[in-house]
């Protein structure tokens, strides 16, 4: 009789109780270090590095783009700012007209498959959650670029704590001409979110 020694094999499972169905799910992150070096303006650009997301834009910097996950549709997907649902309720075509700059944002996570049951009916393919930076600091920064067909974009943000409250506002204009007939644009951002942090409760609005 034989004996095999196996190696070390670690198992992690998830601290709230699912059934089987809900238990395995494709989950993607992209994280601040990731958006920092990545080559890209918008977050629609962005959503571009994740594997199984399809993003479809008519105009330049995410005018009325379309974004699906695994060969679904684009009312077949989630999207949500800090897990609230942000989804446009007349068209898809408007929902990634995102009210966060791509410097606001800490992570992306993309649910791939069904997520109907965490996310609501709308998530049939999947879901994709912004999540956007905690002030650790006071600190304020600020970008601006430009280049032909008269395009501009510049945006600042601030991030101010205090004791128990923090404070992000940030904002971003962009504008172009267009490069050929009816491919100009005009878009303003505007974002705020304040957090109280009790020893017995946190409070964000």
């Amino acid at each position: 009789m034989k004996e095999y020694e196996l190696e070390e094999v670690e198992i992690t499972g998830s601290r709230a109780p699912l059934t089987l169905n809900e238990a395995a799910r494709m989950v993607t992150v992209l994280s601040r270090q990731e958006i920092e070096t990545a080559p890209v303006q918008s977050v629609n650009d962005l959503l571009k590095y994740a594997v199984g997301v399809d993003v479809r834009q008519r105009r330049d910097m995410g005018i009325q783009t379309d974004i699906t996950i695994r060969g679904g549709t684009f009312e077949q997907i989630t999207i949500l700012l800090n897990g609230i649902n942000i989804n446009n309720p007349q068209t898809g075509h408007h929902t990634t007209d995102f009210p966060v700059d791509i410097h606001d944002i800490e992570r992306i996570e993309i649910l791939e498959g069904p997520a109907s049951r965490v996310y609501g009916t709308s998530a049939f393919t999947g879901a994709i959650n912004i999540i956007t930076r905690t002030v650790q600091e006071n600190n304020l920064s600020l970008h601006i670029s430009g280049g032909q067909h008269g395009f501009f974009t510049g945006g600042t943000s601030l991030g101010y704590r205090k004791k128990s409250v923090t404070t992000w506002v940030s904002g971003r204009y962009s504008r172009s001409d267009g490069y050929i007939r009816s491919s100009d644009f005009e878009t303003q951002q505007g974002y705020y979110r304040g957090t109280y942090t009790h020893p017995d409760v946190d409070i964000s609005w």
